[in-house]
């Protein structure tokens, strides 16, 4: 694992705690710092604290619910919003609720190594992806 991977430090919001805790081991084992929480007001508050270089969000939690918290970042931390991976069961139709920026949408179920390759590509720094860029091979 290098030292950028190991820096990114992520929340992970979902009211199913298996799902949470299986989403938070994966990235663990990515080498993502790992945050967790059940609920759209801890998310909120935590929000409020830190930085994230990664939030994945569950839309449909009880209470403040995921459109809630993506609202809060589209008023406040408008740049955050490119760092979020939203996790959602609803229908198409309820994502036009979805303010527009955020990195990816993951519909569940999902594959996990899908998600690690989302993740890694939302939280990849905008240094570190002009590296990648230019180490990249042209085009033959």
């Amino acid at each position: 694992m290098n030292e950028v991977t190991n820096s990114r430090k992520t929340l992970v919001c979902d009211d199913d705690k298996s799902i949470q805790q299986m989403m938070a081991t994966m990235l663990k084992r990515a080498g993502f710092s790992v945050e967790s929480c059940s609920e759209g007001s801890e998310a909120l508050q935590r929000l409020r604290d830190v930085d994230y270089d990664l939030v994945v969000l569950d839309l449909m939690m009880p209470g403040v619910d995921g459109f809630a918290v993506l609202n809060y970042l589209a008023e406040n931390k408008p740049r955050r919003l490119k760092r979020v991976i939203v996790t959602t069961a609803v229908s198409s139709s309820m994502l036009s609720g979805i303010p527009a920026g955020i990195c990816h949408i993951m519909p569940k179920p999902f594959d996990m190594n899908e998600f690690i390759k989302q993740a890694e590509l939302c939280a990849e720094d905008t240094l570190t992806r002009s590296r990648r860029l230019k180490l990249s091979p042209a085009p033959a």
